[in-house]
């Protein structure tokens, strides 16, 4: 049975519909839609500077949902998540720089990437917890690092490489700030959107349960070893998305 703390005073549930709505009340969900036309609203109202800073925020706020997915829904640590945005970013990079690929067919593929390498990474967590698994997940980091650092082949080493963002689409310049915002703002939205209905769901409450206790969850039935590592996997992902979006707003990433 789960109870809801979050439900204001005297909201209960009368159906099933009504159980699974995130926001319960009209005014609850008339802020959160005032919110999100501020926000939009924002892109025309707001100097390039400002925008900068949001859009940075924005693209990091991916970012930290997908280590609220690992840490705070599955309890894993994970010391390396910037390494695992720094992949996102070099992705795009090097599909653009040697296979052609524009920013939409690459956009997936940071994110893809990343989380495969986050579940080769995610696999001591089957075995170890606690200090352990933060110094094997910070090894990541290092390991990741060193690896763009000497394949300049690929990666180009400490020098870096370029990104491009999306060029004019249906007459959307998205080399404009304020167009690049819009893009970041609508993926952030449904990325967070899923990570919120994602941790509703049966996968989500495993997640849960293996952070509470995992030997209880194992006893009812769930599989810890690849729970475990699908959350190192799902986090990554946003990583890689974050870096992607960020990385594509400098046009330019490096090992710093």
């Amino acid at each position: 049975m789960t109870i809801n703390v979050d439900r204001p005073c005297g909201t209960f549930d009368r159906n099933y519909f009504q159980a699974l709505e995130i926001f319960r009340t009209p005014l609850r969900k008339a802020l959160l839609l005032g919110l999100i036309l501020l926000l939009y609203a924002s892109a025309f109202l707001l100097n390039d500077y400002i925008l900068s800073i949001l859009i940075v925020i924005l693209a990091f706020s991916v970012g930290m949902t997908g280590l609220q997915i690992i840490t705070g829904y599955a309890g894993q640590i994970s010391l390396g998540h910037a390494a695992f945005m720094g992949v996102g970013m070099y992705t795009v990079a090097v599909l653009q720089e040697h296979l052609g690929f524009n920013f939409w067919m690459a956009l997936p593929l940071a994110g893809l990437v990343p989380m495969l390498i986050g579940m080769l990474f995610g696999l001591p967590a089957v075995r170890i917890k606690g200090l352990y698994l933060a110094f094997a997940s910070l090894a990541a980091h290092f390991v990741i690092v060193y690896a763009i650092s000497n394949w300049r082949s690929v990666t180009n080493g400490t020098d870096g490489m370029y990104l491009h963002r999306p060029e004019t689409i249906l007459g959307v310049n998205f080399l404009m700030d304020k167009y690049y915002y819009l893009l970041v703002l609508t993926v952030t939205i449904v990325m967070i959107y899923l990570a919120k209905n994602l941790t509703r769901t049966k996968l989500g409450r495993a997640f849960v349960a293996v952070r509470d206790n995992d030997i209880a969850a194992e006893v009812m039935g769930i599989n810890i070893s690849f729970t475990k590592v699908l959350a190192f996997g799902i986090g990554c992902f946003y990583a890689g998305i974050a870096g992607a979006l960020s990385g594509g707003y400098y046009e330019y990433v490096n090992v710093e």
